[in-house]
């Protein structure tokens, strides 16, 4: 099994799932949405570099708070700091409890 390291050996898409805590099937599904980039191995495995690791436990986290994919995409990409997507959840949630009340 691949580990990270500092000289930027890529990991596997089971290394990257177990060190990222993200299924390896959604780790596919980011892929396939954006989320995550992979290289291919010449035998057509996907290979992901080490900041891979880190960038799917903040998405990790950010789904968990509840932020979906359209404003994680913006995070990752700098449109929207942390903050902006939180509040904005935040806002979002507080509207829809307003409504239940």
């Amino acid at each position: 099994m691949t580990e990270i390291t500092s000289d930027g050996v890529p990991l596997g898409i089971g290394d990257l799932a177990r060190l990222s805590g993200v299924p390896v099937r959604t780790v596919r599904f980011y892929c396939d949405e954006g989320i995550v980039e992979s290289r291919r191995s010449a035998g057509g495995h996907r290979r992901f570099d080490p900041a891979a690791v880190d960038r799917l436990r903040l998405v990790r986290r950010l789904r968990g708070l509840g932020v979906g994919l359209p404003a994680i995409r913006d995070v990752l990409a700098g449109r929207v700091s942390l903050a902006e997507a939180a509040a904005a959840e935040r806002a979002a949630l507080d509207a829809e409890l307003a409504l239940l009340g």
